[in-house]
């Protein structure tokens, strides 16, 4: 990925944090929907979804259940930032967390989905579909896994990526570069991601459970490949 390329993503979230800080959203107001965000921006819900992410990472915005988001500070919080390079080691436990807890989310929103929520879920996974070999195919494998966490219905879990985002983005990352020189990896990945899908909009919460847990085990095998001579 071209670290120079500056993604839909970048460019909704810069001009959101522009925002705040020139007071158009003050501390304690409430931005706008999604919907309307989208609306103004002329996005999809997953770059509008993925830019707020990015700036709760941050520390300027947050998250009150029932009420929507709200400006929580005009000036960046690095308290929680987690954008280290991430190294080997760290990569197999971030992926055994995310076993445990993304296996859960499919589960969950296997049984709790709107129609809305599915919808949103096969959106984001044309999105990612669309970018698997572009700048913006970070921001879309996780984009599709926030729509996931949406589709739950559970803040907890949209609260928890949003507490991660630094750590998982490094490892989608790293995960993607090393598929990026295999042969089908890239493939097999976006394959993955559809069956999980299909299991959720299934209303097959076991198999939507599995296909996540299949998914991660994958990414631990094709990324450790790299190291067999």
């Amino acid at each position: 990925m071209n670290p120079n390329v500056i993604t839909l993503t970048d460019q909704v979230a810069e001009h959101l944090e522009q925002e705040i800080k020139d007071g158009t959203y003050p501390i304690d107001s409430k931005i706008p929907t999604g919907k309307k965000l989208c609306e103004q921006y002329g996005v999809s819900i997953v770059v509008v979804r993925e830019a707020i992410e990015r700036l709760k990472s941050k520390g300027l915005l947050a998250s009150k259940q029932g009420a929507g988001v709200f400006v929580k500070a005009l000036t960046i919080d690095t308290g929680l930032q987690f954008e280290a390079p991430i190294q080997d080691n760290e990569f197999k436990a971030l992926i055994e967390l995310r076993m445990v807890i993304e296996s859960g989310a499919a589960a969950i929103a296997a049984k709790n989905a709107s129609k809305e929520d599915i919808a949103a879920i096969k959106d984001a996974l044309a999105h990612l579909k669309k970018n698997l070999y572009g700048p913006l195919s970070i921001d879309a494998d996780l984009g599709f896994h926030l729509a996931i966490a949406h589709a739950t219905k559970n803040h907890y879990f949209i609260e928890l990526l949003h507490y991660l985002h630094g750590k998982l983005r490094n490892a989608i990352e790293n995960a993607r570069a090393n598929s990026a020189q295999n042969t089908g990896y890239t493939e097999a990945a976006y394959h993955e991601h559809e069956a999980i899908y299909r299991a959720i909009a299934a209303k097959q919460p076991e198999n939507a459970a599995e296909m996540a847990t299949q998914h991660l085990q994958k990414v631990l095998e094709r990324f450790y490949s790299k190291k067999k001579p």
